[in-house]
């Protein structure tokens, strides 16, 4: 110390002047650096985010494998798939638009909801080799699995992985309709096969699995009151083939889906059971309006839906199911199939010029929207067990961009809504589906000129109609044309410059046509032999019918070939590309036909052959048959 005082001391008055300043400085940067910790942990604190816990009256227990964080908005609208990518209806709600300012929520955390007690190690099980190199299951799909067998194949392998992650409960819903009695009876027999398949993989402890049943029509009706073990799997199986037939024609699958679910949800809450829905049906369903209820509760209490189905028609509402009466004939009748999107999209006109039917019938290689979005939101899968119409097999990186809109219906519905060029294509189609438009016909009888009017009078009256059906179409599409550009979507895009394209074709078609008859019918002409007794109108590349018929040829070729340019390898092409293939104007040509009262005047033909085919005419004349409701 006396040394430190001594060199004070010996210190002048600057020195001193120096060193107090030094001092004052390094103390103010220490007196900073620490100011700058605390300010940083006080923002840290302040930012942390906490969870902060309704009160409740008894705290309840959790499970911590069961237990989710989610948002509100993702329980409300989109897709569930295993990849981490955002489903088609959230990602509906991420268009373009302000950010919204950003909130600090805090949120206070009971610890004592959170007092685990963890070990201090734990053991690491290495998966086996089957296990690491099994397929992962990609949920919210669509796809084709090769009938009935596939489809339960599919099923056994979903189930599986189910039981490995926790004990199951399968839900059938089964299609009480008379066109699904064949299908039912198939699945039934390969049921017991699956659970046997189960039994041998050894998946889940014993009791794991059970299985509960409804099905439905106009009503919803329990198979099972209560669900059954895998040991009693026989009782469902009498139970499905026992289904009496609804022939209300009503297909009520949302409400049976609602109905069955909530009625063993306890299976979910209290055991905490995988629960899986197995929908079998063979079209739409008519309750729409549950749909957007089903889906809320399945994505919410993560509850997948599967469909055994068929495909729905290109763009359109109307399938065809093969149905054999009692007497053995065999028919095929319109159901309600689609379309594959909300609203149909192609107009329903034939293929003149062509006996096209591939194209008419033309497959979506989808399900119908609402099962489809369904099994999409919740993580399930849309099988296609029967697809009995044209299918083609388009390029997958193609149509990613023409995939149908799984949205929520008001968001599809607001947006059409407010475009005019949309709400035009959807007036042409409704008025293209209100009564079956046929191909007319091009062969008339001609042995006799008398003959020869009468049938080309017959075939103008059908010619009246179909104008005024295409007036409606082309009327409406015509206001929707300055609109065509705020068409954003290559889907609608296409959609409607095929539509327009087709409905000019078909009216530029019908008009030769017309013309065509009216002036065979003022001066029918003349066989150039006279084996000849029939004449045949047959396309033409010349149209002969006036600059009006040219005009509107012109026009159509100029919206399909836009559809041929722009969407290329989509079947909005493929169909432009056949319309424009076939020429709009007709020619006519000569023909031979046999006159029935003809042959029977010919004395060269036995009198036994004329009775034999007399028996078989009467053979052939059907009674009439009275269509079920399907």
């Amino acid at each position: 110390m006396r040394t430190v005082l001594a060199k004070l001391h010996s210190l002048n008055f600057e020195q001193i002047k120096a060193w107090s300043a030094s001092f004052v400085v390094h103390a103010g940067l220490l007196l900073a650096f620490a100011s700058i910790t605390h300010v940083t942990i006080e923002q840290t604190q302040m930012f942390l985010v906490h969870s902060k816990m309704e009160k409740q009256e008894k705290e309840p227990e959790f499970e911590f494998q069961e237990f989710k964080f989610s948002t509100e908005a993702s329980d409300q609208i989109g897709g569930q798939n295993d990849l981490g990518t955002t489903g088609s209806s959230l990602a509906a709600t991420m268009h373009v638009g302000e950010a919204l300012p950003e909130t600090v929520v805090e949120r206070e955390i009971r610890d004592d909801y959170f007092k685990v007690d963890i070990p201090t190690s734990i053991p690491v099980f290495q998966p086996s080799n089957a296990e690491l190199t099994e397929m992962i299951t990609v949920a919210g799909q669509t796809e084709r699995v090769g009938g009935v067998k596939g489809a339960m194949d599919r099923l056994a392998f979903e189930i599986a992985g189910s039981l490995k992650d926790k004990p199951t409960l399968v839900i059938w819903l089964f299609d009480a309709s008379l066109s699904l009695e064949k299908r039912r009876n198939a699945i039934a027999d390969r049921i017991k096969q699956v659970y046997d398949q189960l039994g041998l993989m050894k998946v889940g402890s014993e009791g794991a699995l059970k299985t509960a049943a409804v099905y439905y029509g106009h009503n919803v009706e329990l198979m099972t009151p209560d669900p059954l073990d895998t040991d009693k799997i026989d009782n469902l199986l009498k139970a499905i083939k026992a289904i009496p037939p609804d022939e209300s024609g009503a297909e009520k699958v949302f409400t049976a889906a609602e109905l069955a679910i909530n009625r063993w949800m306890p299976y979910k809450t209290k055991q905490r059971r995988n629960i899986l829905t197995i929908v079998v049906t063979d079209e739409r369903g008519d309750d729409i309006s549950k749909l957007e209820s089903v889906i809320d509760t399945t994505r919410r209490f993560g509850i997948k839906v599967y469909c055994v189905g068929n495909a729905s028609m290109f763009g359109k509402q109307k399938g065809y199911i093969e149905w054999t009466y009692p007497d053995g004939f065999q028919e095929e009748l319109e159901v309600d199939q689609g379309p594959e999107s909300f609203y149909a999209e192609q107009l329903d006109l034939p293929f003149w010029g062509s006996k096209n039917l591939p194209l008419e019938r033309l497959s979506a290689a989808q399900g119908p929207y609402a099962l489809a979005r369904l099994c999409n939101e919740s993580g399930g899968i849309y099988m296609i067990t029967d697809e009995s119409r044209a299918a083609y097999d388009f390029d997958p990186a193609v149509m990613r961009s023409y995939q149908p809109d799984y949205r929520p219906v008001e968001i599809i519905r607001n947006e059409v809504e407010k475009n005019p060029a949309k709400m035009a294509l959807i007036a042409a189609i409704n008025a293209s589906s209100v009564e079956r438009i046929e191909a007319p016909a091009v062969a008339f009888r001609a042995d006799r000129d008398e003959i020869l009017r009468t049938e080309l009078t017959e075939a103008q009256k059908p010619l009246a109609v179909l104008d005024y059906r295409l007036g409606q179409m082309l009327g409406a599409l015509e206001q929707g044309v300055k609109f065509r550009d705020t068409i954003k979507e290559p889907r609608w895009q296409a959609s409607f410059d095929l539509a327009l394209g087709r409905a000019l074709a078909i009216r530029a078609r019908a008009y030769g046509y017309n013309v065509m008859l009216a002036e065979m019918k003022s001066s029918p002409k003349t066989f150039s032999d006279k084996k000849f007794n029939q004449w045949r109108l047959v396309p033409s590349e010349q149209i002969e019918s006036g600059p009006q018929v040219k005009k509107l040829a012109d026009t159509s070729r100029q919206y399909l070939q836009r559809v041929i340019d722009e969407h290329a390898g989509t079947p909005w092409a493929m169909i432009a590309k056949h319309e424009l293939s076939q020429p709009l104007g007709w020619e006519w040509k000569e023909g031979i036909m046999i006159i029935p009262e003809q042959q029977a005047m010919d004395p060269n033909r036995p009198m036994l052959l004329l009775q034999e085919e007399m028996r078989r005419n009467n053979m052939n004349r059907q009674p009439e048959r009275v269509r079920p409701k399907l």
